[in-house]
């Protein structure tokens, strides 16, 4: 492979043979962005670096450096919230969480350009992500998202773009409660009441137009809570037993702290050697945490950017058949 000062340089170029070419094509409005990404990509593809993500980078903000001058000589606008919508995936997939969203916010900032009111996928995306960038003072869950390893972020990323996808086009990823599937949840009572309140939020909010945002936050909060707990006490506390033995714990494990504490206990689990729960799959339990919290109205008040809506309903409830997948494989997820 080249050295990167070179890639960077070769990226840089082919971006400008790309541009001046799609410029003058009298088939498409560069303008826009309904046309050229795909063209892009068709571009990358034949000079042999699709699959090159450093690459890719350097050509999408050259790119983008290059619009932003074409707007200043022609006075007109070029969208470029699918350069930095895709800049953005990048950083998160490469674990530079800053830079993330900073692109995503710079996308979304040049979607409300054309519509103010519009939701667009930077809308949605920042909906989840941002909360871990503005909503802690010592920063503690976005230490524990850069801690990820690059094969555990590009496991989350990936899981994170197929949720988003399945939702974008009116679908969502589900439990399959089969009467053998759902036994990863290993206590009988535990198990009937997650998974009667997962099919209430499966046939209230779902299946039906009705409004109810803020409950169905909170109820998959309840759902996974009732997981953790069945995970820490199952098989007679082994896995509690194993965090008291490493951490030097005394106490009982602690059944009726909030959710945050046993997401926590999780989190300290995983400098272990062969801990229960990976970090990507961790990550999914910190969104959900953050966003239970987050809408309580003294703390939406005083933000003024957040709420619970249908995207991130859809986006965490799909993110609990991901967490139970990892619980048990064989409960295949099932896009609806």
């Amino acid at each position: 492979m080249a050295p990167k000062s070179q890639l960077k340089n070769q990226a840089r170029m082919a971006a400008a043979n790309f541009f001046n070419s799609t410029r003058k094509s009298t088939k498409i409005d560069i303008h826009d962005d309904s046309e050229w990404p795909r063209m892009a990509d068709a571009f990358l593809g034949s000079v042999g670096t699709a699959d090159n993500e450093y690459f890719e980078l350097h050509f999408l903000l050259e790119l983008a450096r290059l619009f932003r001058v074409a707007e200043r000589v022609e006075r007109s606008f070029y969208h470029k919230g699918q350069q930095y919508w895709r800049i953005g995936f990048i950083y998160l997939r490469g674990n530079e969480f800053k830079k993330a969203i900073r692109y995503f916010r710079l996308s979304r900032r040049e979607d409300q350009k054309r519509n103010k009111n519009q939701f667009t996928a930077s809308v949605g995306v920042l909906r989840l992500l941002e909360p871990l960038w503005m909503n802690h003072a010592r920063r503690s869950a976005l230490n524990f998202f850069a801690s990820l390893s690059s094969d555990e972020m590009r496991d989350f990323v990936k899981t994170f773009s197929e949720n988003h996808n399945n939702y974008i086009v009116g679908r969502y990823t589900r439990i399959s409660w089969s009467a053998t599937q759902y036994r990863f949840v290993k206590r009988p009572t535990v198990r009937e009441i997650i998974k009667a309140k997962y099919e209430e939020i499966n046939d209230l909010y779902f299946r039906q137009p009705l409004s109810s945002n803020y409950g169905a936050v909170f109820v998959i909060g309840s759902i996974l809570e009732g997981l953790l707990d069945d995970l820490f006490t199952r098989d007679n506390y082994r896995i509690w037993d194993e965090y008291k033995n490493y951490f030097g714990e005394k106490a009982m494990y602690p059944l009726a702290t909030p959710l945050g504490t046993k997401i926590d206990l999780l989190r300290k689990l995983s400098v272990c050697k062969g801990y229960p729960v990976p970090k990507n799959i961790i990550l999914w339990m910190v969104m959900i945490q953050e966003y239970r919290n987050l809408i309580h109205p003294n703390k939406e008040y005083s933000s003024q950017i957040y709420s619970a809506d249908s995207y991130v309903c859809a986006m965490l409830f799909s993110s609990l058949a991901n967490i139970a997948h990892y619980w048990w494989p064989k409960n295949q997820l099932k896009p609806t």
